[in-house]
């Protein structure tokens, strides 16, 4: 990472790119999106800002195509449980986000982020349903979702976890992700949960 982690700065950049998104939101760039993508949009940005600072160490003033194609890539398959609406967006959606930041001035980069992140479209859903990168918490829920497990029904989710955990070898790692789970996840939050979320320092 180029910098210390640190939550405070963490916060400021939520804050600062929560502006960002609103904003955009109102631009014509965003109206140019489809539906779909303009449904994902808060959540791809916030998601992808995270990630940014997290774990590469980046805060958007200093944004680069590395770290674009590293998240996009990556990051976001690995990490965040979703359905293939919200990651065939994240191209259109980013590209026309980082447009609009770039009009503003709020990137010197940002021309270059939206061409790059457009080249990389095809590499960012091939790697979405790529289950071999998920992340151990991601590979569990995914795994629930498919079995149309209720993520908000705490005696389903144990069950289910009672279940996994038996299928998998008595040493696995796996094991120990019925303890590290929250259960009685809010409905709004399902369909993009990220559950592995621990900051690299």
């Amino acid at each position: 990472m180029s910098q210390e982690y640190s939550d405070k700065k963490l916060r400021k950049i939520r804050n600062t790119v929560d502006k960002w998104e609103k904003d955009f939101s109102k631009s014509s760039y965003f109206e140019k999106l489809t539906l779909d993508q303009k449904e994902e949009s808060e959540f791809i940005v916030t998601a992808f800002a995270e990630y940014m600072y997290s774990y590469i160490g980046l805060e958007p003033q200093k944004w680069d195509e590395e770290g674009v194609e590293e998240c996009c890539i990556y990051g976001l398959p690995r990490k965040v449980c979703a359905d293939n609406k919200f990651f065939v967006s994240i191209s259109p959606v980013l590209a026309a986000f980082f447009r609009y930041i770039g009009e503003k001035k709020l990137n010197p980069n940002a021309s270059k982020l939206a061409i790059k992140v457009e080249k990389i479209h095809n590499e960012i859903c091939r790697s979405s349903s790529n289950s071999t990168i998920w992340g151990f918490a991601k590979a569990f829920v995914m795994n629930a979702m498919k079995k149309n497990i209720d993520l908000t029904n705490e005696e389903e989710m144990q069950k289910y976890t009672a279940s996994y955990n038996a299928s998998l070898p008595k040493k696995s790692i796996f094991k120990k992700l019925g303890k590290l789970l929250s259960f009685g996840t809010k409905k709004s939050d399902q369909n993009h949960l990220s559950p592995d979320k621990n900051p690299k320092k």
